[in-house]
């Protein structure tokens, strides 16, 4: 019950991405061991309208722009980063495989063209830059549900 924690995910679907990966664009069942534990990105130094592959959906009293696996062209290259443990040596991982999977394919096809430009300085700053938004999110308090309700006469 204490935050930091993401309402779900979004995605595109048919993002080419994710040709091998069984999803809506949604969370499912399949993403829980992907995202449960994953760190984010906060993209709030990329381009305006910049839209990653997997998006988490941040609180509603933070609403920052958030990334698990994202795309740029970066100077002449290109490239997919993920926040999400996809190493392919998780062999009790059979989702967070298959996205691998999923994600190599992509970046070896015709097909991986990142639509957005990001500057170095930018997608570097993601690892070495604590963000500019900075609050507490510790709390000794009980949620409301389970805080005693006042007696009524």
């Amino acid at each position: 019950m204490r935050p930091p924690h993401t309402l779900g995910i979004l995605c595109d679907s048919r993002n080419p991405a994710l040709a091998n990966f069984p999803t809506e664009n949604h969370s499912d069942l399949q993403w829980w061991e992907i995202v449960n534990k994953a760190q984010v990105m906060n993209l709030e130094d990329f381009p305006k309208g910049f839209k990653p592959i997997i998006q988490p959906i941040d609180t509603w009293f933070l609403n920052r722009k958030l990334a698990l696996v994202l795309e740029a062209k970066v100077g002449k290259g290109k490239l997919i980063v993920s926040s999400a443990n996809l190493s392919p040596d998780l062999k009790d991982s059979p989702a967070a495989q298959q996205l691998y999977f999923s994600l190599q394919n992509y970046m070896i096809s015709d097909q991986f063209n990142p639509k957005y430009q990001v500057a170095y300085n930018t997608v570097k700053d993601i690892f070495e830059s604590p963000s500019k938004i900075q609050f507490d999110t510790f709390t000794k308090d009980s949620p409301d549900e389970l805080k005693p309700k006042p007696k009524t006469n």
